[in-house]
């Protein structure tokens, strides 16, 4: 079985590596540029992952997926947060399976997370009696987010090098794709 992966990037080119690498993989992976579009995209079909990249995401698109965290939890999706800014979230109490992944976007690393996570959490069952027994706390238990090292982060002194690095691996990625430059930036 396939699995289902909703990915939401502001960034064209980052989102669009990530769908080609990850249908490469046999996987089925739809892409969303606005956060609100993925998370509807979750709520009429929950994905086995979301993938969330916080690179260039606005402000109300992190908050949004903060506050989503719960519903994901409840509907079985873990989630892939790209990106350094992923590390400052906020996650509430009831969170699921949130793996982070700063540094650079590896599109074969991801692929390989993808693969690893387990197809979508079984929903859980209606509450039973001996669940709405449980204190509270423990039902508000949940695991911590993982933060993941990328395999080629940068050393805080490489950092000029790898956001140069970076502008090159961009620009190489335009002129693949035959997208326009980005005005010079």
């Amino acid at each position: 079985m396939s699995r289902t992966v909703v990915i939401f990037s502001c960034d064209p080119i980052r989102g669009n590596v990530t769908v080609r690498k990850l249908r490469r993989h046999g996987f089925t992976a739809g892409l969303h540029a606005r956060a609100g579009d993925a998370m509807a995209a979750v709520a009429a079909s929950p994905p086995d992952i979301l993938i969330f990249d916080t690179v260039d995401a606005l402000a109300e698109e992190l908050s949004l997926f903060t506050r989503s965290c719960p519903a994901l939890a409840r509907a079985g999706v873990a989630a892939l947060v790209l990106g350094e800014r992923g590390a400052t979230l906020p996650l509430p109490e009831g969170t699921g399976e949130v793996v982070l992944l700063p540094g650079q976007l590896d599109p074969e690393e991801l692929a390989e997370r993808v693969a690893q996570a387990p197809l979508r959490l079984s929903r859980p069952a209606a509450p039973t009696a001996a669940a709405n027994a449980q204190p509270a706390a423990a039902k508000a238990a949940a695991p911590t987010p993982v933060m993941v090292p990328s395999k080629d982060a940068p050393a805080a002194d490489s950092l000029p090098s790898a956001v140069a690095d970076a502008r090159q691996l961009e620009a190489d990625l335009r002129s693949f794709l035959g997208l326009p430059g980005d005005g010079g930036q």
